[in-house]
């Protein structure tokens, strides 16, 4: 015995079989896509940390050459003649590591600042010690060694706060 609306029935049916099927697609779907665009964006969160890291330690080593040479310029004057010829060999040399190092750096321009200043001064100090015998020269290059540190010094401060800065997002992220 069959009942009266079996075609019916049949109809439904197939039609409540099609909405489960797309609906189990599309929960299906959406699953896949919440898994799989997190993914990317974790991908792209750790390209940016590993670039992030690698700018810190470019950072950290560029602060190293920069303590060094300018410790290297305060004792220009203290030292003996035969060996101001090297040192400023070195000073030229760790220079030159800071420039090459500024070129993977995002904020270069204050880099550059600070390398441009630390020149200044290197400038300054062999100034002062070629014009040993002139008070008045003397006078006037002091001065600007004098300005030219504090600019460094100020410079420098700048670029410990920059690394601070940079030490700070590194560690949020």
């Amino acid at each position: 015995m069959n009942p009266v609306n079996q075609a019916n029935r049949t109809k439904a049916f197939y039609k409540f079989l099609l909405f489960f099927v797309i609906t189990i697609g599309i929960m299906i779907t959406a699953i896949f896509f919440s898994y799989r665009v997190p993914l990317k964006h974790n991908d792209q969160l750790m390209d940016e940390k590993k670039r992030r890291d690698k700018e810190a330690d470019v950072v950290k080593n560029f602060q190293a050459i920069l303590k060094k040479t300018g410790d290297m310029i305060d004792v220009l004057p203290y030292s003996r003649t035969d060996s101001i010829a090297l040192m400023n060999k070195n000073i030229d040399d760790n220079v030159g590591a800071l420039y090459k190092l500024t070129d993977s750096l995002s904020a270069g321009e204050f880099y550059l600042t600070v390398i441009s200043n630390l020149i200044r001064l290197h400038d300054a100090k062999k100034a002062i010690m070629e014009k040993n015998n002139s008070d008045k020269d003397i006078a006037t290059l002091t001065e600007e060694k004098n300005r030219q540190k504090e600019a460094y010094n100020n410079l420098f401060r700048e670029f410990q706060l920059h690394m601070q800065t940079v030490h700070n997002k590194k560690i949020s992220n």
